[in-house]
């Protein structure tokens, strides 16, 4: 059996879709003000933390923003992409993880301290150092042992 030809293999189908990208990517500076706009639209949906409207659509309209803005900086060429973003890459890198964690942390926070009144519980205040602190830690150790055992691999 066949097997599919391959999005980037020297294929007619990979010369196209390269010329559908580079055809979009005009429109990366337009993509990065619809992205903010989108954003803003999804703050003011989540104006209700527990809002049925926040839940139901705000989530949605706050990952096409976000996405918007991914496809505006993915090229170098165009205003958002032309310069590099401090800690943007180490962000990247254990933002799986501070999702991974950020529950347990949140409950262990919970557990040691107490729930916090609500005014004090809804803000950065108050999030940053329950997800920063034990993520961080985690993720900092995790990128030591794994530099540490590519360069034991790389030895080999």
């Amino acid at each position: 059996m066949p097997s599919a030809p391959s999005p980037f293999g020297p294929g007619s189908e990979a010369r196209a879709s390269l010329h559908e990208w580079l055809r979009a990517r005009r429109y990366a500076n337009l993509s990065m003000v619809a992205g903010v706009l989108v954003l803003v639209l999804a703050l003011w949906l989540f104006r209700e933390r527990g809002g049925l409207v926040g839940n139901a659509l705000g989530w949605l309209v706050l990952s096409l923003g976000l996405g918007l803005l991914v496809f505006a900086a993915a090229g170098r060429d165009r205003l958002i992409g032309r310069r590099e973003v401090p800690l943007a890459g180490w962000l990247a890198a254990i933002s799986y993880s501070l999702y991974l964690v950020h529950k347990a942390n949140y409950h262990l926070v919970q557990a040691r301290w107490g729930a916090l009144p609500a005014p004090a519980s809804q803000g950065l205040a108050y999030a940053v150092p329950v997800q920063a602190v034990p993520a961080i830690s985690r993720c900092t150790r995790s990128a030591v042992v794994e530099a540490l055992y590519l360069r034991i691999r790389r030895a080999r």
